[in-house]
């Protein structure tokens, strides 16, 4: 049986960006979101490539 962890990547990459989207960028209310913290979100938002907002 093959792995579900490119899946899980992509259903992980799309949880973040619809949180990020829903709080008009803000990391620390989409990391409450998310239930995880503003340090997890920001690695998970390297690894998977999104920049931070520019103000």
């Amino acid at each position: 049986m093959g792995s579900y962890k490119p899946e899980m990547q992509a259903f992980e990459k799309l949880l973040i960006k619809s949180a990020l989207e829903a709080t008009n960028g803000n990391q620390t209310a989409a990391a409450q979101k998310l239930d995880i913290s503003r340090q997890h979100l920001i690695r998970l938002m390297k690894k998977y490539g999104f920049e931070k907002k520019k103000q």
